[in-house]
Order: structure tokens, then sequence, then C-alpha cells
């Protein structure tokens, strides 16, 4: 059953699709160079599934952009644990 755009299983929220929901927010916020704030919700993310490299990468190039390139380094290599053939902390830091 959907309901204005959200899918609802007997009239809450389904947890995944919020996490979605708040992952297309903190991709919004990064897109728009509002890195504190995406990184709050990446952080939020996090707490729910620590082993997203996804996660953990978009939160490492906020910190990238924000100039904590350490942070940004631990950020891609711990996503490369998760996931050695994950493309986007091997592109930035290629760049570092």
């Amino acid at each position: 059953m959907t309901y204005s755009g959200y899918y609802y299983y007997q009239g809450t929220l389904d947890e995944s699709f919020s996490s979605e929901i708040e992952l297309v927010d903190g991709n919004r916020l990064l897109y728009s160079r509002q890195y504190d704030d995406a990184i709050k919700i990446y952080q939020t993310l996090l707490e729910k599934d620590g082993n997203d490299p996804n996660i953990l990468c978009r939160m490492g190039i906020c910190y990238y952009f924000k100039g904590d390139l350490d942070r940004s380094y631990q950020l891609f290599e711990t996503a490369l644990l998760i996931d050695e053939n994950h493309c986007c902390p091997k592109y930035h830091n290629s760049q570092i």
C-alpha cells in the first residue's frame, strides 16, 4: 500500500524506506555543499547500519570538502575494508 509516496505497513513507515529517504536527504545536502548537515544525517544512518560503505563514503566526501583529510581518509579506508570493490573511496583516495 502506498500513500503520498511513502510505503506504509499497518500504518507505520517502513524502516528501510525511511532510511532511503534519509539517505536522499543527506545526498541532497552533500550536493548542496551543506556538509555539516549532511554529516549529521549520515551519522544517524550509520547508527542504524555502521557497515554501509556507501554512507561511509558519502560522509568521507563531506569531510574531504570540509578540508578534514585525515577523517575523510579514515572513512574511505573503513568503506574499503567492508567492500574492497567499492569505487568511491578508491576514486577519492587517489585525489588526496
